[in-house]
């Protein structure tokens, strides 16, 4: 004959176990590795938005670029003579383009609080370089500046302008603002035989 199963304690305890058991396998064999696909899909899809993202941006600069290259072309077919940017290395590069940034802060009345040397990149047969002032100056000096760089010899160009200060009934019409922008000038690309 065969065995009956256990009644009474032991079979409530011995129920439990094999609920336990079997809950156990449910969730390490079913739950345990759903989750984890989750997170890997989840992953996958924030890394595709920060790449969709970064695309989006190169999209938008390929127009900017252009009107660039077709300034560049107008100043040639104007008879405008182009000053690149001086030096033998990008280095030398940027700290000529960020001593002609100082000297024109310098005349428009205020100074550079910070400046950081970015990548340089290539940009058709030119090299970008790209310096990223900080100052400290009223509004009428910050125009007087970016004028002055807009109007220097080297083609340059401003980008990510950055402007922070009090609110306007805060503060004083002539108060400083902290002004943070990047700076763009080109050298001639050197080709290595």
């Amino acid at each position: 004959m065969g065995s009956a199963l256990p009644s009474g304690p032991r079979g409530r305890a011995l129920a439990l176990a094999l609920t336990v058991l079997a809950l156990a396998l449910l969730w390490f064999g079913t739950v345990a590795p759903l989750g984890a696909w989750y997170a890997d899909r989840d992953e996958r899809l924030q890394h595709d938005q920060i790449l969709l993202s970064h695309m989006t941006i190169i999209l938008h600069t390929i127009p900017v670029l252009k009107q660039q290259e077709a300034a560049v072309a107008a100043l040639r077919a104007a008879g405008r003579p182009e000053k690149l940017l001086e030096g033998a290395t990008d280095g030398v590069a940027a700290a000529t383009l960020q001593g002609l940034v100082e000297t024109l802060a310098g005349a428009a009345g205020t100074s550079v609080a910070s400046a950081e040397t970015l990548p340089a990149e290539p940009a058709g047969a030119f090299r970008a370089i790209s310096v990223r002032i900080a100052i400290a100056a009223p509004w009428p000096t910050l125009v007087r500046l970016l004028a002055a760089i807009a109007g220097a010899d080297s083609p340059i160009v401003v980008d990510n302008l950055q402007l922070h200060g009090l609110p306007r009934t805060t503060r004083d019409a002539d108060g400083p603002l902290d002004a943070s922008f990047t700076v763009t000038g080109y050298r001639a690309e050197i080709s290595h035989p």
